[in-house]
């Protein structure tokens, strides 16, 4: 049997999160959900697996090459058109998939290996992973039916796992709208199975269950140059990869001091945008680049906010006012008294300040909230943040 995960939605209801991070590559305690499961795959003995890319593909794919190079796993990153919609992704890799897979969806983690083995095994046309609730889409009795909509009348919810064994499936993809259409009529027309879970369920489908799912994380916030990479001269701008150097030391103390318990937003000023001197393509290919290395050092990024608008402009989120700062606390639910703001300039304080947060400066001559390194701010750190 092989997998076969959906990837490449461009996760509207999961903004801000999404508008630099594929679904895919959004954290479940410190973890790309995509790693979880194939993790999970391959506890279960399932080598083969195919991941439908589609949004900020490269992403995705640079992470799981890299994360899995020389492991067990016989990865296939099938990269779709943006535009695509699930169904048209599984018709498009129909000659690879066959006709025995498990179809997952990349928003929802199952921690629950018996009802995944569970569903594995069955020998039905199409096998469900399914959770009880008030209002769902899938009955149970006196037959296995899916519906598109969901109703009191269906008591249970499909949780994005399923096991088709059918060489019947690609028909009915081939002559409907949706992979949802697709669904309700195969299981009307064929017996159908499900293996209940009981609240084994992660989710990420949007903002609201991802941020429900982070409430025992902690959280910092990073300023890029100075802190993340080495700074350029005074109103000069990185407009190359060449010019990008990381600066080591600082992300080796993120992840080994903060890694298995805090996410990472970075907060940015960049308005070589705005004075023509940085393509925006440029700047975007620069963050993701950034964000997989991260993510690839065990470092969770969950987010990162960018003014780009020109120092004169008068916006309200430039550094040092406090906007992007002000919204990452609303996007992502956050606590101003456990924050944290690393930067490396007076601005950035004054916008930690602005903002009602502590602010703390990376510099050579350090005194009460500033420190020459961030390992030696540590300690200071990790005291605000778990107030």
């Amino acid at each position: 049997m092989k997998a076969v995960i959906l990837a490449g939605g461009s996760g509207e209801r999961l903004r801000p999160l999404s508008a630099s991070i594929p679904k895919a590559l959004a954290s479940i305690g410190g973890i790309p959900i995509i790693k979880r499961q194939i993790d999970s795959l391959l506890d279960l003995g399932i080598l083969e697996i195919a991941v439908l890319t589609g949004y900020r593909s490269d992403m995705v794919k640079n992470y799981l090459i890299t994360i899995y190079k020389g492991s067990s796993a016989n990865l296939t990153i099938i990269e779709t058109p943006i535009s695509f919609s699930p169904l048209q992704r599984l018709i498009d890799s129909k000659a690879l998939i066959g006709n025995d897979f498990l179809l997952i969806y990349c928003d929802n983690f199952i921690n629950d290996g018996e009802a995944l083995r569970s569903i594995t095994n069955s020998n039905a046309r199409l096998t469900f992973l399914v959770e009880k609730r008030d209002i769902g889409n899938i009955s149970i009795s006196p037959d296995v039916r899916y519906m598109e909509s969901r109703s009191k009348n269906y008591p249970y919810v499909e949780l994005g796992y399923m096991h088709i064994k059918s060489d019947l499936f690609f028909p009915y993809l081939e002559k409907s709208i949706s992979l949802q259409e697709a669904i309700e009529g195969f299981s009307h027309d064929f017996n159908c199975a499900a293996v209940i879970t009981l609240n084994s369920n992660s989710s990420v489908s949007d903002i609201l269950r991802f941020n429900k799912l982070r409430l025992a994380r902690k959280t910092i916030l990073l300023d890029r140059d100075g802190v993340l990479n080495e700074k350029m001269p005074r109103r000069k701008y990185l407009t190359n990869f060449a010019e990008y150097k990381p600066i080591h030391s600082n992300l080796e103390t993120l992840r080994s001091r903060f890694s298995d318990d805090t996410d990472f937003i970075i907060i940015t000023n960049q308005p070589g945008i705005a004075t023509g001197e940085v393509e925006a393509d440029f700047l975007d290919s620069l963050h993701s680049k950034m964000i997989v290395q991260m993510l690839l050092l065990g470092i969770s990024v969950i987010g990162i906010y960018v003014c780009d608008h020109h120092w004169e402009e008068g916006c309200a989120c430039r550094k040092p006012k406090p906007g992007m700062i002000n919204q990452a606390v609303i996007d992502y639910n956050l606590c101003p008294q456990k924050l944290v703001y690393i930067g490396d300039e007076d601005k950035d304080m004054e916008a930690a300040e602005a903002a009602g947060i502590v602010g703390i400066r990376l510099t050579e001559n350090p005194n009460e909230t500033e420190f020459s390194t961030l390992e030696s701010a540590y300690d200071f750190i990790q005291q605000t943040i778990s107030m």
